[in-house]
């Protein structure tokens, strides 16, 4: 069995590996920060599925952009309902 993997993939393996890690640790900025830099849609999913209306709405309106420009309008619909942003929200739903 041949377990070569190229460079790329070494380095977002361990991109995965580092959010989660973050994630355990409770570091939840950082972990963010760097799920948005590596486009890790999993892991952003998983921390935005945590989120509710206590949420920074930054947080929240920044989770729900990411989701906007990858084309996962449901989720960015839910993020922004939970941040109040109704206006934008129905905006969004209406542009489907």
């Amino acid at each position: 069995m041949n377990l070569y993997i190229n460079y790329s993939t070494y380095i977002l393996l361990n991109m995965i590996n580092i959010v989660n890690i973050l994630l355990q640790a409770g570091n939840f900025s950082r972990a963010l920060d760097l799920a948005f830099r590596t486009k890790q849609f999993g892991a952003l999913q998983m921390i935005s599925g945590d989120l509710d209306e206590r949420a920074d709405p930054e947080l929240l309106k920044r989770c729900a952009d990411f989701f906007l420009e990858n084309g996962q309008y449901d989720k960015a619909v839910d993020l922004l309902g939970i941040g109040k942003k109704v206006g934008y929200s129905l905006v969004v739903v209406c542009c489907l």
